[in-house]
């Protein structure tokens, strides 16, 4: 049997239930889908009763792959099928699958979940199968020049990955031990050939794999693979279907909790959650506990719940800062540490504003002008270099910017930026908590500097 795609997964849950299962499951791609379809699995193969006996969850990062087919080789204890479930299979990465793996760690490390991404990284290392490679460490990442990173891993990093893998292993336990396990892909392969004992059953999740190994061309053939991949291509069809999963996985988790969404709701609801599933149905939850008896959510529900996307809270982080507000800065500032924004991340925010206000203040004029004169004056007079520095802002925005500039004095912008390098520094060094170097940085840039304030760095 060949693969399938999530959307197909629902009709093939009814014949599982009625008996008609394979030998064994492959279940790949996103994580929430993944666990989704292989809970569903778990619920068609065994009732209640069976799991405490004859489900054996293995973790897929420490798996001994001969005790896998010990399992499989006897039978269970109570009568029926025994289900062994690898959770996060290592057996089909490969150097192929080492930027998806790349990928997943440097979005693990924006979310703030280090753990993750050291087991990312650890699974590219592992696994990329190429000749003067096995000295690479995930300790050692960030110091691989530009060459031989493209020759063991077949994709190009940036100065930014260097400074966030950097980060990581600094701030990693020194006790911590990732992929532990025994992993012998030949002895799955070997088993799966010669069939299981009895109705056992083994089922595979995975965030990435290699369609050319072995062992996935042999599941291909004597099992069932199920692609929860999701489409993130830029094409219309793409982001069609991406939409279509969105709105499907609301619509099940809303009528599981018996309850509904207005479409004025619904449409805040997805502009303020974002479109990542696992943050999305996070949200929903919260919603619908929120909503408590009320069967019908509707958008003050939302308004009072749901956290706005990270997009909109730095844009208001700027805002708050060009306005000198502390109190709404620093609320916009755990919102975004909330949501996982990395500390560098948000600094770099935070500096571009400084570098922006410092640009007007030299470049734009501090006169009360209208913005009709504005973009008739001024506007035109801005050269390539002002680009550089302003970027794609909108000239209304442009406007906004001249008028928050007059509020701070040209020395005080260049010292708040030493300040900003300075904790740049602090951070990438660990010389203090993330977070109150931080709102620091916003207490000197909304209240103002002390009186002859000395450069923390010449700039």
């Amino acid at each position: 049997m060949p693969e399938i795609t999530h959307d197909e997964f629902r009709g093939m849950l009814e014949k599982v239930r009625q008996g008609n299962h394979f030998p064994v499951f492959l279940v790949h791609g996103q994580e929430y889908l993944v666990q989704r379809c292989a809970e569903a699995l778990v619920d068609a193969l065994l009732c209640e009763e069976e799991r405490p006996f004859n489900l054996s969850a293995v973790d897929g990062e420490n798996e001994d792959s001969s005790n896998t087919m010990h399992l499989l080789s006897s039978y269970p204890m109570f009568p029926g099928l025994r289900l062994v479930w690898v959770k996060g299979s290592r057996a089909f990465l490969s150097r192929n699958t080492a930027k998806d793996l790349f990928e997943k760690a440097r979005k693990a490390v924006e979310e703030g979940s280090h753990a993750e991404a050291l087991k990312q990284l650890a699974g590219m290392c592992a696994f990329a199968d190429v000749p003067g490679s096995d000295d690479v460490s995930w300790k050692s990442l960030h110091h691989l020049e530009a060459e031989r990173w493209f020759r063991v891993f077949g994709f190009h990093k940036t100065s930014e990955d260097d400074s966030w893998m950097r980060n990581l292993v600094e701030s990693a336990p020194a006790e911590v031990r990732i992929g532990s396990g025994n992993l012998q892909t030949d002895v799955l392969e070997e088993g799966l050939e010669k069939g299981f004992a009895g109705r056992n059953v083994l089922m595979l999740t995975a965030a990435a794999v290699d369609r050319r190994k072995r062992l996935y061309k042999l599941i291909s053939k004597a099992g069932l693979i199920i692609d929860c991949s999701m489409d993130r291509e830029a094409s219309r069809k793409g982001r069609e279907r991406r939409q279509d999963l969105i709105l499907n996985q609301m619509k099940e988790q809303l009528a599981e909790a018996g309850k509904e969404i207005l479409p004025d709701a619904r449409a805040l609801f997805l502009e303020w959650a974002g479109t990542e599933l696992r943050s999305l149905t996070l949200e929903l939850e919260k919603l619908i506990v929120y909503a408590g008896e009320e069967r019908t959510i509707q958008g003050r529900h939302v308004e009072a719940v749901v956290c706005r996307t990270r997009e909109e809270a730095v844009f208001e982080i700027m805002e708050t800062l060009a306005e000198r507000d502390l109190v709404r800065s620093q609320d916009v500032l755990q919102k975004l540490l909330d949501q996982g924004l990395y500390p560098l991340a948000i600094l770099k925010v935070i500096g571009e504003e400084v570098r922006r206000l410092l640009w007007a203040k030299v470049r734009l004029p501090e006169d009360a002008l209208s913005f009709d004169r504005f973009q008739r004056d001024v506007l035109p007079k801005l050269d390539d270099a002002d680009r550089v520095v302003c970027g794609k802002l909108a000239p209304y925005a442009l406007y906004l910017l001249a008028r928050y500039a007059v509020r701070f004095s040209g020395e005080e912008l260049r010292y708040l930026l030493g300040k900003v390098l300075e904790t740049d520094v602090r951070l990438k060094t660990g010389a203090g908590e993330p977070r109150g170097l931080l709102l620091s940085l916003l207490a000197d840039i909304c209240l103002g500097r002390p009186e002859e304030p000395r450069l923390p760095l010449t700039v």
